[in-house]
């Protein structure tokens, strides 16, 4: 068994082995104690398992296993019992595989046909092949890999390269029409014969074995049989390579390799440009574009998009589409609303009038993508509900996370907290099967975010937001700012205000330069407030109001740093620059339940603006508003805060019976705060309680 291979390894290294090893020697061995222990004896002294400082190697490659010494003269000892007739024809079946054919054998014409049956018949009554019963073909099976392996051992390398070859002739001919079908058995052996096959043939069927596997989301194998097609391939076939690298570029991606991905895109995009194939050139453009935006290189995004564009004409087609699509998105992206707004109409209308299921979940897709980028969450959920279903239809993955993930971002921002974690359950495993690297970036942010919102535990919102920084820093997405300021939030929670404002600073020198641009400033504001910086937190938010231009639509940035600084200036008494957000907030409510980056109530802030205003009605149906919000869903950390505030409104109103409801208000307040952790919000609390 597996689990007993592992408990071996143990003891003879003493230390824990990695999985991969465990499941490899045992498919090896088949759990034979000997032959694990001679392999694991081997590979230690070949060098193969351990580093220089003893421990197992990041880099191992148990493919290069050989047969050690030991085992080779115990199968050896087997097949010397066997007759020359028989090792030869055992020795073609091993080239063919664990697992062959046995007409395939018959085809190498290694032995006569009777030599052959009386061979395969000595060998099954020797245990060195079973045969599998049922079914049309003969198959067999080697008892042992080590027995396969020790017949190629025996082999010198011209004559073992010179079978591959062969066997791949006779699969050809085996096979004929359905030659394509059996593609990777058929790359292997050519890519084995090396220079006795002819080269472009290897390359042609490595690429087609790596499309099989594309397809299948087998993308590993995929991404090293295009290696082995672009290391065969004749430098001369210039469009044969283009189109390799695009393919390798798709399976990159699909590892969470997106840098070299985008190197390999860029470098097929120039290929088809100076091939002059627009319609191909067109097609990767696509991809690039949107490779481009997922690395935060949205004006890059848009030209590649536009280049495809101008490749493919003003025809209405399908590529037209996803074209348009990606130009939208990506301006929609670095905040262009307008030019969104021009490209994307368009490109919905085509996908309407195909039924392409395909084109339709990323007109969808996008669809949703762009609402979201201007905080307007239920049309997002809307468009990425739709897409979902198309991209289901289809059976497009890739698509199928995009339309998930954006999906599930809306759901947990106008607070349903059930519906998004029911698609993380299909979308993290889909995501990690197809390698979308933004989808499991997204569905980790959005379990953060729910847990730290139901449970108040800050210090595994912490933990998290240490991984989101290492996951957005390996895959190259600019939105690593993020992480910095949720830990700045987590240790402002906890009372660490001068750790909260070193995370905070760092954050905006990464402020990210899309929607996203201003988010992180709203934090730092109100955490300078929070430390008593004054002068410092007033300056950030009145840049901020300077900068922001009321008559656009607003990103999603702009938005979070309006609503934070909202907290900010009451918190700091400049009361009618709180109050001018109100139209904002007010608007912001009907949008969103819970503020991005900061986590809390949108009604929460809209209470603390109309406050500001002195519109106390609308105030106080905010707060009560925030305060349902934050008992059902729940919002822990909200619970206490909104109480604050609601409380900090009473004051300032002082109708009848106000003081004594912000004294209730606040008693529960800081109960709330003690229990979660909050010191520093105790305090502030108990300041409020003393005054009263």
């Amino acid at each position: 068994r597996e689990d007993t291979v592992g408990a071996m390894l143990r003891a003879l290294s003493g230390q824990e082995p990695p999985p991969m090893l465990v499941s490899v020697v045992y498919s090896e061995t088949e759990g034979n104690p000997f032959f694990v222990e001679e392999v694991s004896q081997h590979l230690a002294e070949e060098g193969k398992l351990f580093d220089a400082q003893g421990r197992w190697r990041q880099d191992l490659e148990v493919s290069e296993l050989d047969v050690p010494e030991g085992v080779r003269l115990v199968v050896g000892r087997r097949l010397e019992r066997v007759g020359e007739g028989c090792r030869r024809a055992l020795g073609a079946a091993a080239v063919i595989g664990r697992r062959f054919r046995y007409d395939l054998v018959e085809a190498l014409d290694e032995v006569e046909p009777d030599a052959l049956l009386d061979a395969i018949d000595y060998a099954e009554r020797a245990q060195l092949v079973v045969s599998e019963e049922g079914g049309h073909e003969a198959w067999f099976t080697f008892a042992h890999e080590l027995i396969r392996q020790t017949l190629l051992s025996g082999m010198s390398l011209p004559r073992r390269q010179r079978m591959h070859l062969r066997v791949a002739e006779a699969m050809e001919r085996l096979y004929g029409a359905a030659a394509e079908e059996h593609a990777a058995d058929l790359a292997h052996h050519l890519f084995q014969a090396g220079a006795a096959a002819d080269a472009r043939q290897t390359a042609r069927y490595l690429a087609l074995a790596a499309d099989q596997a594309s397809a299948a989301a087998a993308f590993e194998d995929a991404l090293r049989l295009y290696e082995d097609a672009m290391q065969v391939l004749p430098l001369d076939e210039t469009a044969a390579r283009a189109a390799l690298q695009y393919k390798r570029g798709l399976a990159l991606r699909s590892v969470g390799r997106w840098e070299d991905a985008l190197a390999d895109l860029q470098a097929a995009a120039a290929a088809y440009e100076d091939l002059e194939e627009p319609e191909t050139l067109a097609n990767v453009a696509f991809e690039l574009s949107l490779q481009l935006a997922w690395a935060g290189r949205n004006n890059e995004g848009v030209d590649a998009a536009r280049r495809g564009l101008g490749a493919v004409g003003e025809q209405r087609s399908t590529l037209r589409c996803r074209l348009l699509l990606a130009a939208g998105v990506i301006a929609s992206n670095r905040g262009d609303y307008a030019t969104a707004t021009s490209l994307l109409p368009e490109a919905l209308q085509i996908a309407r009038e195909s039924g392409d299921d395909r084109l339709l979940a990323l007109a969808m897709a996008y669809q949703a993508f762009n609402r979201f980028h201007y905080m307007r969450f239920p049309e997002s959920v809307d468009a990425g509900t739709r897409a979902v279903e198309h991209a289901r239809a289809a059976g497009d993955l890739w698509e199928l996370s995009e339309a998930m993930f954006m999906t599930q971002l809306g759901l947990c921002f106008v607070g349903r907290f059930d519906d998004a974690s029911h698609i993380e359950e299909e979308l993290v495993p889909l995501a990690e099967r197809v390698g979308h690297l933004g989808g499991l970036m997204c569905a980790g942010r959005v379990r953060a975010i729910i847990d730290v919102c139901r449970t108040g535990d800050f210090r595994a919102f912490a933990t998290f937001a240490n991984g989101d920084e290492e996951l957005c820093k390996r895959a190259g997405m600019p939105w690593v700012s993020h992480s910095y300021s949720w830990r700045g939030l987590s240790h402002l929670w906890g009372g660490e205000v001068a750790a909260a404002l070193e995370q905070f600073e760092t954050a905006v020198t990464l402020d990210p330069p899309d929607i996203w641009h201003g988010g992180d400033w709203g934090t730092l504001a109100m955490g300078r407030a929070y430390a008593g910086d004054r002068e410092g937190a007033l300056a950030i938010c009145r840049d901020g109001l300077t900068a922001i231009d009321r008559g656009q639509t607003l990103t999603i940035g702009s938005l979070t740093r309006l609503l934070c600084h909202i907290e900010t200036f009451a918190f700091l008494e400049q009361r009618e620059e709180a109050a001018s957000l109100y139209p904002i907030v007010a608007e912001a409510t009907a949008n969103a339940v819970l503020l991005p980056l900061d986590l809390r109530p949108v009604q929460l802030i809209a209470g603390i603006a109309a406050a500001a205003g002195g519109q106390w009605h609308k105030a106080q149906e905010h707060y009560e508003t925030a305060l349902r919000q934050a008992g059902e869903l729940p919002i822990v950390i909200a619970q206490p805060e909104v109480r604050r505030w609601y409380a900090h409104t009473l004051i300032d109103r002082d109708a009848p019976g106000d003081r004594e409801s912000a004294r209730e208000l606040l008693g529960d307040a800081s109960a709330m705060y003690r229990k979660i952790g909050m010191p520093k919000h105790v305090e502030l609390a108990e300041a409020m309680l003393r005054e009263l």
